[in-house]
């Protein structure tokens, strides 16, 4: 089984402090060093899958940095580990890095993007998609994931992370077309009201008065469009507020988040998401022959993404999987 990544890769450095600082304010960090790892939403997810998939399993990042040393470091974390697949372009220019501060309930994120061009489809070759049974995107570098989308062999699914409409060369299309060829689609607790505006074209004085807790209402309104026709369900996640689920053709439920963490253990919630979404894929797809309802896949997702809070920066520690192999086989519906 190999699960392919098609997206970002960059490096964040984190700085966790005792309040977020306001104007003029000078502050030291809580722990007196600025951590740096390596970050990038497609990179979190092989890193993740790289903890949990078995050994005769494969992960793929498709991805692009600069030919700088931060570049160097970012292919370098995953080279090391037989199972990963290296594909990440080096392109002329500086690599892109996220400053993060992290303070009591809150998280700021200050991205820089380098000077490195996006990823190109003349860049890629077709060929290193034959063996992927699964291809998820983050949504970035929009028209070399379509590329991928466009390419890939005929058997394997596709998923999505839409955060926000990402564009390219001025232009949405690249990303709608990508999302009309996904069949699992991750949204945040925004993005399905994002979609809403964008398809009612309601006017400002609308959008003032418009619901955002119905997403129940905004997701049929996703399932209905053309820009999803091939989803099989949406799931969007909101912090620490229940995931929110809604199954073509079945009734939408939401599921509460599974923490194991408690407050005073919390450290940093960045990277949770892309925790959640690669613990998902791992149990939809390389442990489907367990037949875990999509209910508990959406659970044990999140208990895997909370386990993560108790370290910082996306690429922290997570629950083992030793550990989450149990739980699955506890939830799955065999037998």
């Amino acid at each position: 089984m190999r699960i392919a990544c098609v997206g970002f890769t960059c490096l964040d450095r984190i700085a966790l402090v005792p309040q977020f600082p306001s104007s003029d304010m000078k502050i030291r960090t809580t722990n007196n060093e600025l951590i740096e790892k390596g970050g990038g939403n497609a990179a979190n997810n092989v890193h993740v899958l790289l903890k949990l998939c078995d050994r005769t399993d494969t992960v793929q990042l498709i991805s692009k940095v600069g030919d700088d040393d931060m570049g160097e470091r970012l292919v370098g974390e995953f080279i090391d580990d037989t199972r990963f697949v290296d594909t990440v372009v080096v392109g002329k220019g500086s690599s892109p890095s996220t400053f993060i501060i992290v303070a009591p309930n809150s998280r700021t994120c200050i991205h820089t993007t380098g000077t490195t061009p996006p990823l190109h489809s003349d860049e890629i070759e077709v060929e290193i998609l034959e063996d992927a049974a699964h291809v998820h995107f983050d949504s970035r570098q929009t028209a070399a994931a379509l590329f991928c989308a466009n390419n890939v062999n005929s058997e394997a699914t596709l998923s999505i992370d839409c955060e926000k409409v990402r564009l390219h060369e001025n232009s949405s299309d690249a990303f709608w077309n990508l999302t009309a060829k996904c069949c699992f689609v991750f949204t945040n607790k925004t993005f399905p009201f994002i979609f809403e505006r964008n398809v009612l074209n309601l006017s400002d004085e609308d959008i003032v008065d418009m619901d955002t807790s119905d997403y129940v209402r905004a997701h049929e309104l996703m399932l209905a469009s053309e820009k999803f026709e091939k989803a099989q369900f949406i799931v969007s996640t909101r912090g620490s507020d229940s995931i929110i689920v809604s199954e073509r053709g079945e009734e939408s439920f939401c599921v509460d988040v599974v923490n194991s963490v408690s407050e005073d253990e919390a450290i940093d919630s960045t990277g949770c998401g892309d925790v959640f979404i690669s613990a998902f894929l791992y149990i939809h797809k390389v442990r489907a022959a367990n037949g875990v309802s999509l209910k508990n896949a959406v659970e044990l997702a999140s208990l895997a993404a909370t386990s993560k809070l108790k370290s910082a920066g996306a690429r922290g520690d997570i629950i083992s999987k030793t550990e989450f192999d149990i739980l699955i086989l506890e939830r799955s519906e065999k037998g």
